[in-house]
């Protein structure tokens, strides 16, 4: 792809009130000065792989459940296995190591599903915001949609931490005794490497202009978001008695795994079936961009939706993270109980953010060990 970096109008003058987040290299700046502590460090240097181009993947240690997700089921633990996440639960997952922030004022955790265990029905609820330490370990939340339990194995990479920054939060503390130690610590923070949000449709538009991203066959916006829209290909995870093995998915044929569903004349979201819908859309992106993919925003949705009680956990939902350097097609996972998806109706919205001095190691890396870059359709 070509491309060219200059791009008047966006970063003209210094946007303070933008979302950040932390590249690749910002994130192993802040360890090494740190600002992000991670303990024991031991496996994330022999393993580099788990910087990602804007993400920190992070290891499955242990699961408990918590509740599910229709409030009409018995909230129990039902877990035998204690790294399996049971069908219709959302799980709080215990992960090897604790990682901590050293000025959360400055800096804050937010989290996606791997890729790879949200293609199997996995999904984060609550905006991807409860990330937690206690004792010697972190905890966050994983939701399973789908009608299969999804075992893993210990040490298994289940989700990907985004770094968010808020560089700017010595303006307000100006009046402050202590300002001069803030602004010290303020500028620290913002020497890091960082990408910003991009949040206004014709900026959108300037960067495909420029090459920085290309999303074909056309780029839709909608107020400072990119839209992508359903294909007529769609499909359902079969129901697997024994569970789906996280560490032998490649290994399940398509037939043995997925259902094709017609959704020519719609097709109602019903509980714990996990569909995939191909996007008409697919993506091509340079080193410099990086998209979040939200559902269920409040606007698509109303109180009165008969279904709205149902659904009270899949509210404003996050759900995927393209990767600078990626390159392939896209799918979604919708999962609005009782609505009726059509071809060619909006099922996601992306969150841009633009990195002015690139990734250090893109997506499609050798380095990386990247899954699915170049595929045209959902692969497991």
């Amino acid at each position: 792809m070509a491309y060219k970096k200059n791009l008047p109008g966006i970063l003209e003058k210094e946007d303070t009130k933008s979302v950040r987040i932390l590249s690749d290299k910002g994130i192993q700046q802040a360890i090494n000065l740190g600002l992000i502590k991670i303990k024991p460090s031991d496996d994330l240097k022999k393993n580099r792989k788990r910087i990602q181009p804007a993400t920190l993947d992070v290891k499955l240690k242990k699961i408990s459940v918590s509740k599910p997700i229709n409030m009409d089921k018995y909230s129990q633990d039902v877990s035998s296995k204690r790294t399996t996440l049971q069908a219709g639960y959302i799980s709080d997952v215990e992960l090897t190591e604790r990682i901590s922030l050293t000025y959360p004022e400055f800096m804050r955790v937010a989290y996606e599903a791997r890729s790879s265990v949200r293609r199997l029905g996995g999904f984060i609820p609550y905006q991807g915001k409860s990330f937690f330490s206690c004792g010697k370990n972190s905890r966050l939340k994983i939701g399973n949609f789908s009608s299969n339990n999804i075992h893993f194995k210990k040490e298994d990479r289940v989700a990907q931490l985004f770094f968010t920054v808020f560089p700017f939060q010595d303006h307000g503390a100006i009046c402050s005794p202590n300002y001069e130690g803030i602004r010290n610590i303020a500028e620290k923070i913002r020497s890091l490497d960082m990408g910003r949000t991009i949040s206004k449709n014709n900026h959108l538009k300037s960067l495909q202009e420029k090459g920085l991203m290309n999303i074909s066959p056309k780029l839709k916006t909608y107020r400072g978001l990119i839209k992508v829209h359903a294909s007529d290909k769609g499909y359902k995870i079969k129901k697997i008695n024994e569970g789906l093995d996280f560490n032998k998915k490649g290994r399940y044929s398509e037939e043995e795994l997925l259902e094709p569903i017609d959704i020519s004349k719609g097709y109602k979201v019903k509980p714990s079936e996990h569909i995939i819908i191909e996007t008409l859309e697919k993506f091509e992106l340079s080193p410099h961009v990086g998209i979040r993919f939200w559902d269920n925003f409040p606007n698509q949705v109303s109180l009165k939706d008969k279904y709205f009680l149902d659904n009270l956990e899949t509210y404003v939902l996050t759900d995927g993270w393209i990767d600078p350097g990626y390159n392939g097609g896209f799918s979604r996972q919708p999962k609005w109980v009782g609505k009726t998806v059509y071809p060619g109706d909006s099922i996601g919205f992306g969150q841009v953010f633009y990195f002015p001095k690139g990734v250090n190691v893109a997506y499609g890396n050798d380095k990386l060990g990247s899954q699915y870059q170049n595929n045209e359709k959902t692969k497991f």
